[in-house]
């Protein structure tokens, strides 16, 4: 697999598994999740094998500090560093593979405390991959994400919908011409006292195909 496409699947597994950046408790904490295909027998539906994991340490509200990716072993495979320019959002991101070699950097373009537009860019800042274009609803969910080609071509278009406390209940995926490709309503099964989902269960035309789990830490 080429550097390109393992960059875009990533991408893609990070679209349907990241969590709304616009919490007011990303404060020093590291949040972690899990995505398990599902499996079923007579007895009904349960978790598989692992199929993604990631966990994100935190500085503060939208301030992640880095993010560590992990294989469907759980052995870590690489992680990607946050660059601050100032007390703000990051304006920079880089992804470095487990030998700690700069794979890909990450343009990052922010408004009104929200991560806006990224610009995927092979090793340091060499030929363009991707660009992202994301928008907000007013209670600072992401309520699309556009992935672009280089040239500025519409390649897909993620939507999301939330429940009242901000947990992805929907994702509903569009190719670059409107087609709807595949809808995921999401059942959420535990939260936290934050009301925040520790784990979520992912139906497409009413049979489960993954399940998720959250957890938070403070160091």
């Amino acid at each position: 697999m080429n550097l390109k496409s393992a960059i875009y699947i990533l991408s893609l597994f990070v679209i349907c598994s990241c969590t709304q950046e616009s919490s007011d408790n990303y404060t020093d904490i590291t949040e972690a999740i899990e995505i398990y295909n599902v499996v079923e027998d007579e007895t009904g539906a349960g978790q598989g094998k692992l199929m993604y994991k990631e966990s994100t340490r935190y500085k503060g509200k939208n301030k992640p500090v880095w993010r560590q990716f992990y294989d469907n072993q759980g052995q870590p495979k690489g992680q990607e560093k946050y660059l601050y320019t100032d007390e703000d959002l990051p304006t920079k991101s880089e992804y470095y593979d487990t030998s700690d070699s700069l794979l890909s950097t990450y343009l990052l373009t922010n408004d009104n405390n929200l991560k806006r537009r990224s610009v995927a860019m092979q090793g340091a800042q060499e030929e363009i991959l991707r660009i992202e274009e994301f928008d907000y609803d007013d209670a600072g969910n992401r309520i699309t994400r556009t992935i672009k080609t280089a040239a500025s071509d519409v390649d897909k278009v993620y939507h999301f919908g939330f429940d009242e406390y901000g947990n992805e209940t929907q994702l509903t995926v569009k190719d670059g011409n409107g087609k709807v490709l595949y809808i995921i309503n999401y059942t959420i099964t535990k939260k936290d006292k934050d009301n925040r989902w520790t784990e979520s269960w992912g139906f497409q035309n009413d049979k489960p195909i993954q399940v998720k789990y959250r957890t938070f830490t403070t160091d």
